[in-house]
């Protein structure tokens, strides 16, 4: 069996001089209802955003973490909060189902 080859491409870089976005607050990577907590590593100082802390979480639970960090942020804070509570609602039942032996997806 053959190694595959590997193909290294270039960068291109389409950024415009002068319209660069916002590398703390794109609304895309970086939107700002996720990464306004004053939260910051301890070590380099870096900005703590809601993915750094969900991507190790399960999907329910995940979900419910971001609707609790945005609360307020983004949309109807109550809002906000009943989303988080539903998340929550469905990891609970997630695990009875696989502790009565039943499948893990949700």
């Amino acid at each position: 069996m053959s190694t595959p080859t590997r193909i290294t491409l270039p960068v291109i870089d389409k950024t415009i001089p002068g319209l660069e976005p916002d590398p703390v607050h794109d609304a895309v990577s970086h939107p700002k209802h996720y990464t306004s907590s004053p939260a910051a590593c301890r070590g380099c100082g870096r900005p703590i955003e809601c993915i750094d802390v969900i991507e190790h979480m399960a999907l329910s639970v995940g979900t419910a973490v971001k609707y609790l960090w945005r609360q307020g942020l983004k949309d109807d804070a109550i809002q906000d909060l009943e989303k988080a509570r539903q998340y929550i609602e469905f990891e609970i039942l997630r695990l009875q189902r696989m502790q009565r032996g039943g499948h893990e997806a949700q």
